[in-house]
């Protein structure tokens, strides 16, 4: 276990348990639906992009980000299991980072300041997004040629329902193109008020596994005493320590569980109290660094 209280790691375990069990539970008392009379359920009654790319594309707009909140929760889960492993420090920030990512792209879908043809939008710019990747990592043409052509096919329902294309890296998207990974992480942690840039940054692909990056976390004098040899191969860290560099993680589940319960209209009382736990113990913790 790195330097500090066994009750300290197992503290910040417990605080991310809890956060990852609220939101497990609620996909699961719901079967990952919305519910009746909430905005997701008005928007999906109201469907208005039936074409040949979907015959319920508001649907899927809406209801396809359970897949990245389930991610979110796997992620949170994870790292909390993490925490209390004597040998895992740096596989924490990996997991982190995912969490984040998963946590990010779940809240971007949940806007709940857009209307569902901006929602659609994002959606099929996902989906293009996936075609893209697919096709750019296969030999096979005849999954290339099946790939281009679900790809025509959304570019031209998108046209026939007014929507505008513009081309990225070479690649058609609906207008306006989907943002980085970066930018979308960016904009769930200012949602989430964190104060301090430079935790996030650690955890970004800038900074991961990255000298300059972890050079900050564990003091760059630690690092250079791992030169003369002698040492256990792991520098230290304080679970003080790990509580501010961790926060983007899930303080972008925080956020992104906010706009789920409001948008799919589930009970909240179970997530309201895991954040609370969470802000007392991570809070606390961080506070001490």
């Amino acid at each position: 276990m790195p330097n500090s209280t066994e009750d300290g790691w197992q503290a910040l375990a417990h605080a991310l348990f809890n956060l990852a069990g609220s939101i497990h539970n609620s996909l699961e008392i719901n079967h990952a639906y919305c519910t009746d009379g909430s905005p997701a359920w008005v928007e999906i009654e109201s469907e208005n992009f039936s074409d040949s790319w979907g015959v319920r594309p508001t649907r899927a707009a809406n209801m396809t980000a359970t897949m990245f909140i389930g991610s979110a929760v796997d992620h949170l889960a994870g790292l909390a299991t993490l925490l209390k492993s004597p040998h895992a420090i740096h596989a924490l920030f990996t997991v982190a980072r995912a969490c984040l990512e998963s946590a990010s792209l779940a809240w971007f879908r949940l806007d709940l300041d857009i209307d569902a043809r901006e929602r659609v939008r994002r959606y099929m710019n996902d989906r293009l997004a996936a075609l893209y990747e697919v096709r750019k990592f296969t030999e096979d043409q005849s999954i290339k040629a099946e790939k281009d052509a679900i790809v025509d096919q959304i570019i031209d329902c998108a046209l026939h329902k007014q929507f505008t294309i513009n081309m990225v890296g070479g690649n058609r998207f609906l207008t306006p193109p989907r943002p980085s990974k970066t930018q979308r992480a960016r904009d769930v942690l200012a949602d989430a008020m964190l104060p301090n840039n430079r935790a996030y940054q650690f955890l970004s692909a800038i900074a991961h596994s990255e000298y300059h990056g972890l050079a900050w976390a564990f003091d760059e004098e630690v690092l250079e005493e791992h030169t003369e040899g002698g040492h256990s191969g792991h520098p230290v860290l304080t679970d003080e320590k790990a509580a501010k560099l961790l926060l983007p993680a899930p303080l972008s589940f925080v956020a992104m569980g906010s706009r789920m319960y409001n948008h799919y209209g589930w009970n909240d009382n179970e997530f309201r109290q895991a954040v609370d736990v969470f802000i007392s113990i991570w809070g606390a913790s961080a506070d001490r660094t």
